[in-house]
């Protein structure tokens, strides 16, 4: 997915979750830096969320490697945020997984 398109994605989700009632930032340039860091952090009621956001058309394939879900884990135990990765495909519905669901 090209940069452009990830940034479209996640502000598009971003979007979701203010609209769902979630107070939501995105952290820009979340992938590129030498520091633990979700893509988007939402809050609601008491609770933290860290999210990855991955998206692809038709049956391509999405990765997430080992590495990716233990620093969503690490960053997530250290902000107090459950870590999620949220998924979509061909501009469907967004799909939600808990990082020990992977």
């Amino acid at each position: 997915m090209s940069k452009v398109k990830g940034s479209r994605t996640e502000r598009e989700l971003l979007h979701m979750f203010w609209k769902h009632g979630w107070f939501c930032i995105r952290i820009a340039g979340s992938g590129s830096m030498p520091f633990p860091c979700p893509d988007l952090l939402a809050g609601k009621d008491g609770k933290s969320i860290a999210v990855e956001c991955k998206s692809g058309k038709g049956k391509q394939r999405r990765y997430i490697s080992k590495e990716q879900i233990g620093e969503l884990e690490s960053f997530s135990k250290g902000f107090g945020a459950d870590a999620w990765v949220g998924v979509r495909f061909d501009g469907k519905k967004w799909a939600f997984l808990k990082s020990s669901q992977l």
